[in-house]
């Protein structure tokens, strides 16, 4: 029966949140710019100048836009007249994307701000989907449709929502609790197993924000040590509570790895119980467990790599610039990360044992009325 009611539930939150318009409080302050895509069609000027940060491109381009109010139209754009230390050389055909702004004598002017990269994105995602259709077949087909629909709630439903002035938090269970059972059961089936990984995934996302709520008060974070927060910030003014922001994205960040975490757990204990009827529940439990050790294990020695591979770049500024490691500790940037690496660590950990427990309860509570009826 439910296996007949998903499509339909699914198909009708999808509908719903195509229609829905959250319109967030718009900024007119930027009237006077617009982002352009251009695309380099000549060189008139391409040297290369000495200056006091090493070589420099000094470069005018004449550029087609491709992309905005002024699509067709020729436009030149001069690269390398500020010193920099990154100093970009363009060639013919670099598709690049221009930031457009009125000067004072009712001329635009155009700097070059970045690169254009969908296409590569375009070709690596249909790359992506090649090899996870190959290699997992309908359940990757199924996979990536979970995939899709989560994009979808989280840019058509929890975004919007923060940015109107929701609170980020709420935002966030409320998109989780459409992204975890869709998700789940799109993935890996409408069955006990997936079920039983769904409320172990809910209880430990509850006691992680909860956990994260806590450390976030107790250390006094802002939401606004990122660089990328600040802009916002300056944006958006009071109406985000950027704290609420910080212990949304940890929530957000965990709904992938619990997925994993969870389903490991109740397929282990669901496939000891099928290798064994009559076990018991503290067995069933304590081998589970000690299958989960080992997953909590690797994991563990996981996440530091990880993101300790992420922050490189972070690292490398402390020792180059001789900063006490007690120094260090106590940057709000630097305990913002450590707080939401250990919480999010915790979460994972703890989704062991409660889905865990949650699996052998029902495989027993199951075990206990097939016995009566017979």
């Amino acid at each position: 029966m439910f296996k007949k009611i998903l499509p339909a539930f699914l198909l009708i939150i999808t509908v719903v949140l195509f229609f829905l318009d959250i319109n967030p409080p718009s900024d007119s302050s930027s009237s006077y710019e617009e982002v352009l895509e251009a695309t380099v069609v000549e060189l008139t000027t391409s040297e290369q100048q000495e200056t006091v940060d090493g070589p420099q491109y000094y470069q005018v381009l004449q550029m087609e836009v491709t992309r905005g109010s002024l699509k067709g139209e020729i436009v030149e754009v001069e690269n390398g007249i500020m010193p920099s230390i990154y100093s970009q050389e363009y060639k013919l055909g670099d598709r690049l994307v221009l930031l457009k702004s009125a000067s004072g004598y009712d001329e635009n002017i155009f700097a070059i701000v970045d690169t254009v990269r969908r296409p590569l994105l375009f070709w690596l995602f249909l790359l992506f989907i090649a090899v996870v259709l190959v290699v997992s077949q309908k359940q990757g087909l199924r996979s990536l449709l979970g995939m899709v629909f989560s994009f979808f709630v989280l840019f058509r439903l929890v975004l919007p929502l923060i940015l109107a002035g929701f609170s980020p938090v709420w935002a966030a269970i409320l998109g989780s609790a459409l992204i975890i059972p869709a998700s789940f059961y799109l993935s890996h089936g409408i069955n006990r197993k997936t079920t039983v990984a769904i409320l172990g995934t809910l209880v430990t996302l509850i006691l992680t924000g909860l956990l994260a709520g806590l450390f976030a008060n107790w250390g006094s974070l802002t939401g606004l040590a990122d660089e990328a927060a600040s802009f916002l910030k300056s944006d958006t003014g009071e109406r985000i509570n950027f704290q609420g922001l910080l212990l949304a994205g940890v929530l957000i960040s965990m709904l992938g790895v619990l997925d994993d975490v969870s389903i490991s757990q109740a397929s282990v204990a669901e496939q000891l119980q099928g290798a064994k009827e009559n076990i018991s529940f503290f067995e069933l439990y304590k081998r589970t467990m000690s299958v989960g050790k080992d997953h909590i294990a690797s994991m563990v020695n996981t996440l530091v790599l990880v993101y300790t591979g992420a922050s490189l770049p972070l690292l490398l500024l402390f020792i180059d610039h001789s900063h006490s490691f007690y120094e260090v500790l106590n940057y709000e940037f630097v305990a913002e990360e450590i707080i939401q690496t250990l919480v999010g660590s915790i979460g994972l950990i703890l989704t062991v044992p409660i889905t865990t427990l949650f699996a052998c309860t029902k495989i027993s509570t199951f075990k206990s009325l097939n016995l009566r009826r017979q």
